[in-house]
């Protein structure tokens, strides 16, 4: 009988279609790691009945879980109840399974039949705060206990589970948490300090496994996330560290696109077929009245929208003269005031979050969707030029703005530079200078698209070395189109947005919208031209940017259609197919 089971046994080992492979990660392993793991508690095949996996990691006081994995390795002919048990739930830790009744003592328990006796389930323990001030890592053990008719199962003995529920009130240490928010499928990967990654796969809170010593920096960044999803930090993820600090991750469906949410993993291409504009939201045609309303698409009021960007559902407006950021429900028009900034002239969006430039503060703030909270993101306040960290940095008059998973890009307009904040450090920094008056940019995989109005050209720059080339724009001012984008001419080119086959850019200064070729040679075209007035309708007839001498505003797109912020009109439009 032992030679079977022997034979077994090895069967199982190399038969992946029996055992699938069961992968551990111990992120930055090192000696500090290892002692936090229980060494003894291995994978384990019990009598050629059941696979329990090693735990991922430990619990702590904090709560955070620990989990791991039951399979059982034959059919049985009965159903199996296997009843758990913690040994310690006031200092170790609790099983977080609700099913529970008098055949398990009141414990908690699983159960395999004859269908289901290949999952794989998982059990999460979750760690237990015990006493506070009490010092010392508390060891627990979780025990099994088989009920079941089943003789090939009846009498096995599992071994216990062991594991650490780790101490937090350390001296002049504290811990990294991470709670996420909207993780509804797969897993996120977060780094602290570039060194020492943590894989999260429920909303539960959790934290880095070891602590920092005081007055310690860290800097928090998202590695990967669920195909499909895209993962923002609603509080700061970088700071010295002088007490437990906790940083929260929301995740929602879509993807982060050219400074917005796209249902898409790559930009699309728009129709091409631009029939005519029409008016969404604000003072509708022929008259333009500027105010401060909220309501419907009719009755809403903006006064001087100069900046937009979409997720999808939302276009996000800075309403400079307002002095509000508001939202217009794509659907149907509708806004309504997300926030209060002083003179906003740019914003961007990650689903999550709202950025926003506030050009006479010379800030950029951060504005939480879900609860409209403002803070500042980054600059002192102080017109100026310095990088550096992000409430010491000085800007001068920033306008546009565009973002990606790692930065916020900055048009410093006064300082003709394009400046990049990162996301997880706060660093900003200089990415092109020798501008001139830089306004509008867009940013697509690993490239940054710049209107530099003073110049009348626009420039690509690969984000990776910082390289810029012209790629539109002879540097003349005028009109004309051309195959060759840089035999092509502008006026102050000012708006920008970009899908997955063309740059479009309305021109301030000549009023018209132009189209760019994304691949060489760039040929530019026109889809609009010069009409001052207030008017919907086909192409040829429809009028905006009332009778101001510019048009100095932004476009944006939701991957369906383009929409414009008529500045001078006081409204939000589109152009429809």
């Amino acid at each position: 009988m032992k030679i079977f089971f022997l034979f077994l046994y090895l069967f199982i080992i190399n038969c992946k279609k029996v055992v699938p492979t069961i992968k551990f990660f111990f992120p930055y392993l090192n000696s500090d790691i290892i002692k936090n793991i229980d060494p003894t508690n291995t994978t384990n095949i019990i009598n050629g009945s059941f696979l329990i996996s090693n735990i991922d990691r430990n619990t702590n006081e904090f709560g955070v879980e620990a989990n791991f994995t039951i399979q059982m390795l034959k059919a049985p002919t009965q159903p199996v109840k296997l009843c758990l048990k913690s040994s310690d739930t006031l200092s170790g830790g609790t099983i977080s399974i609700l099913n529970k009744d008098t055949e398990c003592s009141n414990e908690t328990f699983i159960e395999f039949n004859n269908s289901n006796w290949q999952e794989i389930k998982k059990i999460f323990v979750k760690g237990s705060r015990g006493t506070v001030g009490v010092t010392g890592n508390t060891n627990y053990q979780i025990s099994f206990k088989i009920i079941t008719n089943d003789l090939s199962y009846k009498n096995i003995n599992l071994n216990t589970v062991n594991i650490i529920n780790a101490d937090i009130d350390l001296s002049s240490e504290y811990f990294v948490l991470i709670q996420p928010n909207g993780l509804t499928s797969g897993s996120l990967t977060i780094t602290l300090n570039s060194n020492t990654n943590l894989i999260i796969e429920s909303n539960s809170l959790t934290s880095f496994i070891n602590p920092l010593s005081a007055s310690s920096t860290y800097s928090v960044s998202i590695n990967t996330q669920p195909t499909g999803f895209n993962c923002a930090f609603i509080s700061n993820p970088f700071g010295v560290l002088n007490s437990h600090t906790t940083i929260s991750i929301q995740c929602i469906q879509g993807n982060l696109l050219n400074g917005g949410i796209y249902t898409t993993s790559v930009l699309p291409t728009l129709s091409q077929s631009f029939a005519g504009m029409i008016t969404i939201s604000g003072s509708m045609p022929p008259t333009a009245i500027s105010s401060d309303v909220d309501g419907n698409s009719s009755n809403s009021r903006f006064d001087n929208p100069i900046a937009i960007t979409s997720d999808g559902i939302f276009i996000y407006v800075a309403d400079l003269l307002n002095n509000k950021i508001k939202k217009v429900r794509i659907s149907n028009g509708e806004a309504s005031t997300l926030a209060s900034i002083n003179f906003p002239h740019g914003v961007a969006t990650d689903g999550i979050n709202v950025y926003a430039s506030t050009y006479t503060d010379h800030k950029i703030k951060k504005i939480i969707i879900s609860t409209g909270v403002v803070s500042d993101f980054a600059g002192s306040g102080v017109a100026g030029d310095s990088d550096g960290a992000a409430l010491s940095a000085e800007f001068n008059q920033p306008t546009y703005l565009t973002l990606d998973q790692t930065n916020v890009y900055v048009s410093d307009r006064l300082n003709s530079k394009i400046k990049k904040i990162n996301i997880s450090t706060g660093i900003v920094s200089t990415m092109i200078s020798g501008l001139n008056l830089p306004n509008g940019i867009a940013v697509d995989s690993g490239f940054l698209y710049i209107a530099d109005s003073g110049n009348h050209q626009i420039l690509r720059v690969d984000i990776s070395n910082n390289t810029s080339t012209i790629i539109a724009g002879s540097g003349s001012i005028g009109g004309t189109n051309n195959t060759n984008g840089l035999l092509a001419t502008f006026n102050l080119p000012y708006g920008i947005t970009i899908d997955g086959s063309y740059i479009y850019v309305l021109e301030g200064g000549s009023k018209r919208f132009r189209r760019i070729l994304k691949n060489s040679p760039n040929s530019v075209s026109t889809i609009m031209s010069q009409n001052d007035g207030y008017q919907d309708g086909v192409i040829s007839n429809a009028k905006f940017c009332g009778n101001i001498t510019d048009c100095n505003t932004s476009i944006t797109t939701d991957g369906l259609f383009i929409y414009f912020a008529d500045r001078y009109n006081h409204s939000i439009r589109k152009f429809n197919y």
